[in-house]
């Protein structure tokens, strides 16, 4: 009974550990990382540009090895590498696939209902003190979770970094 009860814990920790916290599809964080990588590379190269600018106009030398000039390469560079390495890391949905809010949404309500650690205890103990009812229960919520993973599994496969 206690390696039992020890299965159903371990079980409870990691659906609630694994449901998202973030109504942001992970998937697209990195996208997200590459737009402000976007953004920075632009600004370093509007005032590489500027800097060369404002050298070559003030002493004909159009490329310059400033302590700054060079400082900004050396940034550009490190933020080409960061923008390459998540770029990497993207993860391309379908284009008819569910909007992530949904799958965060009903996985969050699952968590907080039919599998939260209250109801599954309560369970628990139902099962130990009435074995009719608690078998009954029990059945109750094992089609309950079975029919929330099958839809889980079904309507949101463009998840399955996610999911599965």
């Amino acid at each position: 009974e206690q390696i039992a009860l020890a299965w159903v814990y371990l079980g409870l920790l990691r659906l609630h550990l694994l449901v998202p916290t973030s109504p942001l599809d992970p998937g697209r964080k990195p996208a997200a990382k590459i737009s402000q990588l976007d953004l920075y590379l632009d600004s370093l190269s509007s005032k590489l540009t500027v800097s060369r600018l404002d050298s070559g106009l003030a002493t004909g030398d159009f490329a310059p090895s400033s302590p700054r000039s060079l400082s900004m390469l050396r940034e550009a560079e490190i933020a080409s590498k960061k923008r390459e390495n998540q770029s990497k890391k993207e993860v391309e949905r379908p284009p008819d696939a569910p909007p992530f809010f949904q799958l965060f949404q009903e996985s969050r309500h699952f968590a907080k209902t039919t599998a939260s650690i209250d109801r599954v205890i309560a369970l628990i103990q139902l099962i130990r003190t009435d074995s009719e009812k608690g078998k009954s229960s029990e059945t109750n919520w094992q089609s309950n979770s079975f029919a929330f993973t099958a839809r889980i599994l079904s309507f949101f496969s463009a998840f399955e970094d996610v999911t599965v």
